[in-house]
């Protein structure tokens, strides 16, 4: 697999039966003598671990990174990063501090993969220039348990998480499991997006792990609506580690472990298996301006279109190309359909150049649309919303009249691993367009 880098799904860490710091205050000690006590204890209690710690931040950005961190007697650490393959493989050593700064603290204070997230060039990974992903490497120390310890981000307010790992897991890391692991889920995300489990009640819900933005939800019709319930999440050397519970319907999902395919464990400890869907089992329609905007159809057409399309859209590049009649030729053209759903409407937005695509114009001709209980949209062109260069309005003509008072419906279209979206022609069902879903 070539090498990538993460932009930047679920161990839930019961904080509800933790203890406040568990460091009791001695009559008669000053507060700066109780600050530095308890500044030591943490200091052991991070360098004794002989098996090195997993860590997981979640910035202000939204965006999860998972970690292995070992500490050291002498002010270093080294750890392994989830942002890509030679930083999930490859230790790095830097400097930690822990110091007394209102409250006991713990400092990354040369540079290391925890820094990445807050890095403000959105070269490096991501994130908005100036601010990165507004991420933390400077944390107050909040809460420990007996195998975990809490703190938070000192500027930002990033929650961070540093749970020990046993024998079994740091040898993973440490000889290239995190890695392999990491490398395995990101191929198993990509080659199968529609994950799903089954419900006692026999329904299926679809548990999404964008691993792109780092974000795991469930996504499920109630009442004729999508519904959705999103958690950040990182990756650790033994799947997915969700920032919170994930829940739908008395199902509270903490974890989800990978071994060559997911399993979640509910809070309760029970395992679900989750389970492979070619398409999405939610309707496209109702996925329309949530998950889903725009269909975008280049100029060579997708493979699946039904030959009254593919004939349609052929003259149009034909009239639209060198040697058309008229003022304008072009070398280029293709379309979007876009779907605003807020304001029931959709566009057809033409786009046609004369450089092969690098600049051009677009002219957007918008329908209104009602929507009935079956999925079906019927359009009504507004022809005082036409908006753009309108250079290609006579070849665009059979387009823009075929979609006025057209009633349509959306469908997935699968070709291996690869889902498209499919605009069919509700009253002519020969007719149908394939297009790649944005």
């Amino acid at each position: 697999m070539k090498k990538y880098v993460i932009l930047i799904v679920i161990a839930l860490i019961a904080f509800s039966g933790c203890k406040e710091d568990t460091f009791t205050p001695i009559k008669g000690e000053k507060p700066e003598e109780r600050m530095y006590k308890a500044l030591a204890e943490y200091e052991q209690e991070l360098i004794n671990h002989e098996y090195g710690w997993k860590a997981y931040l979640y910035s202000d950005g939204g965006i999860g990174s998972g970690y292995y961190m070992e500490f050291s007697d002498d002010d270093r650490v080294k750890m392994l990063a989830d942002l890509g393959e030679e930083m999930a493989s490859e230790l790095r050593e830097s400097g930690y501090r822990l110091k007394a700064v209102m409250a006991p603290s713990l400092l990354f204070d040369t540079d290391n993969y925890i820094h990445m997230l807050a890095n403000p060039d959105p070269s490096e990974a991501g994130g908005t220039a100036g601010s990165g992903f507004e991420s933390d490497f400077e944390f107050e120390f909040r809460e420990q348990s007996n195998d975990t310890l809490k703190l938070i981000g000192k500027k930002r307010r990033s929650e961070f998480l540093l749970i020990k790992a046993t024998e079994e897991e740091q040898e993973l890391y440490l000889n290239g499991g995190f890695s392999e692991r990491l490398q395995g889920m990101v191929e198993y995300l990509t080659a199968n997006p529609n994950l799903y489990i089954d419900t006692e009640s026999d329904e299926k819900v679809q548990l999404s792990i964008n691993w792109g933005i780092r974000e795991a939800s469930f996504v499920w019709v109630e009442s004729g609506e999508v519904k959705s319930e999103k958690q950040p999440f990182a990756f650790s050397v033994n799947g997915i580690h969700l920032k919170d519970t994930l829940s739908y319907n008395g199902i509270h999902v903490q974890e989800v472990l990978w071994n060559d395919g997911f399993t979640a464990i509910t809070y309760a400890g029970d395992e679900m298996e989750v389970k492979t869907s070619p398409a999405p089992l939610v309707p496209l329609y109702m996925l329309m301006g949530t998950q889903y905007s725009t269909m975008y159809f280049p100029q060579t057409l997708i493979p699946g279109g039904s030959e009254s399309f593919n004939t349609m859209w052929n003259q149009y590049i034909t009239d639209i190309g060198p040697g058309a009649p008229g003022r304008f030729t072009f070398d280029y053209g293709h379309l979007t359909v876009e779907f605003d759903t807020v304001n029931e409407r959709l566009m057809l937005g033409f786009f046609v150049s004369q450089n092969g695509g690098n600049s051009g114009w677009t002219t957007y001709y918008p329908y209104n649309y009602t929507l009935d209980s079956e999925g079906v949209f019927t359009m009504t062109l507004n022809e005082d919303g036409i908006t753009g260069s309108r250079y290609d309005e006579e070849e665009s003509l059979t387009f823009i009249e075929k979609f006025d008072g057209m009633r349509i419906k959306l469908d997935f279209h699968i070709d291996g691993a690869n889902v498209f979206g499919k605009i069919i022609d509700a009253d002519d069902p020969d007719f149908y367009m394939i297009g790649v879903l944005d």
